[in-house]
């Protein structure tokens, strides 16, 4: 399945404008970072007003989202895209993570106070928050999915539930 979407010279995930660069389009935010590359899963024709955004892979097949390929593909981006794991501490990805549930969170008091926010900008917040945790918990050497499985289940037998993800022991 290919998808296509038009949208106007701001950023899809934090809605501050991008910028055209020899690669592609970048969004002028340092901690948002999204970008459409050329050559990179997509390509975007532009008018004066907006880009349109031709995304040349299937979507995801959500049942196929893991913890597993979530820490495997994460890591491996950070390490070849960004930055390696190691160059930051788990005070600087506690931060970034941070950073991202704050910028999420502004967006539900601004829905609270009766702006229209449009959900995919929460959805890419909250996207941002799970991305770093990950990498947090990746550079703690935190099983997250364990961990969230662990604690669930911790829950659920102090609320006398009886839904577990793992076994409930």
């Amino acid at each position: 399945m290919r998808y296509e979407t038009t949208m106007p010279h701001i950023c899809a995930a934090c809605g501050k404008p991008m910028a055209k660069t020899n690669q592609g389009f970048e969004c002028q935010t340092v901690l948002c970072g999204f970008m459409v590359l050329d050559g990179h899963g997509a390509e975007y024709t532009e008018d004066e007003d907006s880009i349109t955004i031709n995304i040349k892979r299937d979507k995801i097949d959500m049942e196929d989202l893991s913890f597993k390929r979530l820490r495997d593909h994460n890591v491996r981006r950070c390490n070849e895209a960004f930055r390696p794991l190691e160059d930051w501490s788990p005070t600087d990805w506690g931060c970034a993570m941070a950073g991202e549930t704050g910028e999420a969170c502004n967006l539900l008091k601004k829905m609270l106070r009766g702006e229209d926010v449009p959900l995919d900008h929460v959805a890419a917040e909250l996207a941002d928050v799970v991305t770093y945790a990950d990498l947090l918990a990746a550079r703690l050497g935190i099983d997250l999915g364990a961990a969230v499985v662990k604690k669930f289940d911790i829950v659920s037998r102090m609320k006398g539930s009886d839904i577990f993800l793992g076994d409930g022991s």
